[in-house]
């Protein structure tokens, strides 16, 4: 909140200095008091539209939900700043606009600095408890451990057997979860008897302790499944995976622009980057690599060069190395075929910057499923097929989530979510979060 009314301020301050640069003057004690004045509606709106819910907030809330929630709370806010100004009849058109125009490029980023600064703070983050089967516990860890932008602090982990035993004891849950006075607790795999499974989240919610049930059909468990009831049964609806010629037609257009216009503007970045890698090693500049794509069709996805011309060949030699043993991918945090620069690019994801040509030529989308080389594309089980009926991405789920971190079984998975959940909405969060992943190089190897 604090550092929504700061940045707020920055923006007034930015709005006066664009004022005087304009020969206009500053702004006058009345816009003042009226901006300290509608300071307060500011926080109602942001409170409505769940800006300041900490105990509310979800694993996948993102720069990108503060991006759309700050952008609509700015605008709202700026048209009751513009109103005001107007019934005093106090220059109101350039100062409402440039404070709009700031506090849209101010807030999101003053946002994300805090949120960063405040993952380390104790009152921020959340005790959780995971209660499961082993294996269920092991999956759930794994997912934490990956993930440090959630703020997770495991404190406990309950192994119980599957089905739910009685000696399990599920009743006495509750009392330890408040024992430890946990914020979460995660039923990795919940009682099989929904009776009991009904009273022990109960038991929880009445507690004050959030509750997140781990659906066993994890596959199909979607976040646009719809609950319904029949006369008081709950039941959860979901819908065919269908992706209409409209749909798929705005998608294409807005992947052609925007490749398009990315790549001319960053041609003398692509330059440049060829120039190093030619003084870096011997090789070519790009590789070239069959990868599978829309329906099951066969494309060239162009990547700059960033390993040895021999990789291929030393495959056997960094086996051992597999950051994943039991993986269809093979992926190495230190894998010695790769060239001094092209690490370098790996880090910072630049060697995938060709593929916006594979985006303008239609073999690939902005956002979409990962384009799996064929080796890799042989191990998807038929019942993730799905993931085809898209074009693969430049960016998706995978890259966002932990790129190599994850190993080939929840990547297929993770991509298969995106299908059958995909929205415009959804493909601009991947493309924001996207820009925060490249900076912080995790599981970039």
């Amino acid at each position: 909140m604090f550092g929504d009314v700061a940045a707020l301020v920055a923006a007034l301050g930015l709005t006066a200095g664009l004022n005087e640069i304009l020969g206009r003057g500053g702004l006058s004690g009345t816009q003042l008091l009226l901006f300290a004045v509608l300071l307060p509606m500011w926080v109602l709106l942001g409170t409505h539209m769940g800006l300041y819910r900490l105990p509310d907030r979800t694993t996948d809330w993102s720069f990108a939900d503060d991006l759309s929630a700050a952008f609509i709370v700015c605008s709202i806010w700026a048209w009751f700043w513009l109103l005001a100004m107007s019934a005093l009849d106090v220059a109101p058109v350039l100062p409402s606009i440039a404070l709009w125009t700031f506090s849209i490029l101010l807030v999101p980023l003053v946002r994300s600095v805090v949120r960063d600064r405040l993952m380390h703070a104790d009152w921020y983050r959340q005790s959780v408890m995971v209660v499961g089967t082993p294996a269920a516990v092991g999956r759930v860890r794994r997912r934490i451990d990956r993930q440090p932008d959630w703020c997770y602090d495991v404190v406990e982990t309950v192994e119980v057997g599957s089905p739910f035993d009685p000696g399990a004891q599920p009743h006495s849950i509750a009392p330890v979860a408040k024992l430890l006075d946990v914020d979460r607790v995660i039923l990795a795999e919940g009682p099989a008897e929904i009776t009991v499974r009904t009273l022990l989240i109960r038991d929880l919610l009445e507690s004050g302790i959030s509750v997140d049930l781990v659906s066993s059909e994890a596959d199909l468990f979607r976040s646009d499944a719809v609950v319904n009831h029949l006369e008081g049964l709950p039941t959860l609806t979901y819908s065919p995976i269908r992706l209409g010629s409209a749909a798929n037609a705005i998608k294409r257009g807005i992947d052609v622009v925007c490749a398009s216009i990315l790549l001319v503007a960053i041609s003398p970045i692509l330059a440049y980057v060829a120039i190093r890698i030619k003084l870096d090693s011997p090789g070519p500049v790009f590789f070239r690599q069959e990868r599978r794509g829309l329906f099951g069709c066969h494309f060239k996805l162009v990547k700059f060069r960033t390993m040895t011309v021999d990789a291929e060949e030393r495959l056997a030699e960094v086996e051992a190395l597999k950051l994943h043993p039991d993986s269809a991918a093979f992926k190495a945090a230190k894998d010695p075929r790769v060239t001094k620069y092209g690490d370098a690019l790996r880090r910072r994801s630049l060697d995938e910057l060709p593929q916006l040509w594979n985006v303008i030529v239609g073999d690939m989308s902005l956002v979409g499923p990962r384009p799996l080389p064929l080796h890799e594309a042989a191990h998807v089980p038929p019942r993730y097929r799905a993931r085809e009926r898209v074009r693969p991405g430049l960016t998706g789920p995978w890259q966002v989530f932990g790129r190599s971190d994850i190993p080939f079984e929840d990547m297929i998975k993770l991509d298969y979510m995106y299908v059958s959940t995909w929205s415009p909405r959804g493909d601009l969060k991947l493309l924001l979060r996207t820009i925060a992943v490249v900076f912080k190089a995790r599981g970039a190897y």
